[in-house]
């Protein structure tokens, strides 16, 4: 499928977390259907095995941890359901949304922006991967400094050597701790990147078409350059309905297991859990709470670009108007440009999260007066549990 390079950089870098995207042209498929057969099997393997994995995480969250408090370990569950949720659907979804990404090709011009675009998404791929090196350096080194202390949690407790001579003790806790990493922090920020660049990628195409039709009608409002026009508004809402298909229900999982991860870290900084737990806990909480609030902002500030198009789509409609109502228009130029003003006017593209709400910047108040609202019941339970 002919999926534009900016998104094909982030599909390669969410294989590297367990949901592998097929982006081979015809010319690149395999030769023998043997060989086909195997990297599909491998391919389901690696992805069974890290949901697996994520199962693991929620049926733990459920069953240990009594030592938790309460509302952390609640938080803890739900955040790892979201994220089996997420997982699954995106393995569910993958095939629409590379369907959906093959169409860009029909507005065109997106070649022009793949310069720009593709940095900015090879720089957050990096900087994930970035973080994910940068964590398990500095986790293992803290864990095996003191191994007495986070033996529990790796299931390593009764050992006689001391941990750092053993280089299975090593491994196994720079095993949990990669997938760890990548599991709360590496692919839901990948996912958050690759929905971001999508409702990017999309405005920013249809803005180059936006302009170039604009002037195109200004000055020479014609039969040909209205059909046109028409063409390209059919095309972006066809491209439309199929990224909100595809991708409107990761949208929302995404947003839910944002606000997770807030509260979460708000409620165990609140209630000092954060600090109970040692210095790794409260690094793990600061970081999360940063990552998670990068994430919203990233993907509320994408998703309402589309905004910028209606308001230009609007201004376009005026000033085709204004500079033609001084010519002389026949009857069917009058319906022409009837037909371009109400297809300017009825074009509605938002993004939204599962139908429930758009993606827009009025989610960011919404979001900080609840959390100052949560902030404020969390101090007051904690003062009167004291």
């Amino acid at each position: 499928m002919n999926t534009p390079p900016e998104i094909k950089v982030i599909l390669r870098s969410l294989s590297l977390t367990g949901v592998i995207f097929s982006c081979a042209r015809p010319t690149e498929k395999n030769k023998t259907k043997i060989e086909g057969k195997i990297k599909s099997l491998l391919k389901t393997l690696v992805e069974i095995s890290f949901v697996a994995i994520t199962i693991s995480t929620v049926y733990m969250s459920i069953t240990y941890g009594d030592e938790y408090k309460t509302t952390f370990k609640i938080t803890t569950t739900t955040i790892n359901v979201i994220l089996l949720l997420l997982r699954v659907s995106l393995l569910v979804k993958k095939n629409a949304i590379l369907r959906a990404l093959s169409k860009f090709h029909a507005l065109g011009h997106w070649n022009k922006s793949r310069s720009p675009l593709r940095k900015y998404a090879m720089l957050t791929c990096g900087l994930c991967f970035l973080l994910l090196v940068a964590m398990i350096t500095s986790t293992t080194i803290e864990m095996l400094n003191n191994y007495d202390k986070y033996a529990p949690y790796l299931g390593l407790e009764n050992r006689n050597s001391p941990c750092k001579a053993d280089a299975f003790c090593s491994i196994s806790i720079i095993a949990h701790v990669t997938m760890y990493v990548i599991h709360y922090v590496v692919f839901p920020g990948l996912l958050v990147a690759l929905l971001s660049f999508v409702y990017l990628l999309f405005s920013k195409t249809f803005q180059q078409h936006l302009d170039e039709l604009r002037l195109r009608l200004m000055e020479n409002f014609s039969k040909k350059e209205i059909s046109r026009t028409l063409l390209v508004f059919k095309a972006a809402k066809k491209i439309h309905l199929n990224i909100e298909t595809a991708v409107s229900f990761l949208s929302f999982l995404a947003y839910a297991l944002t606000f997770g991860n807030i509260f979460q870290v708000v409620s165990s900084i609140v209630t000092g859990f954060a600090t109970d737990t040692g210095i790794l806990q409260m690094t793990y909480s600061y970081i999360t709470f940063i990552w998670s609030v990068v994430w919203f902002l990233a993907l509320t500030m994408c998703g309402t670009e589309i905004r910028k198009i209606e308001v230009f789509l609007k201004n376009m409609a005026q000033d085709v108007i204004t500079k033609n109502l001084g010519k002389k228009l026949d009857a069917q130029s009058d319906l022409e440009y009837m037909n371009l003003f109400n297809a300017c006017s009825d074009l509605d593209l938002r993004f939204t999260g599962w139908g429930i709400f758009e993606v827009d910047k009025k989610l960011i108040l919404t979001t900080t007066g609840i959390l100052v609202t949560y902030g404020a019941l969390e101090i007051a339970a904690v003062e009167e549990d004291t």
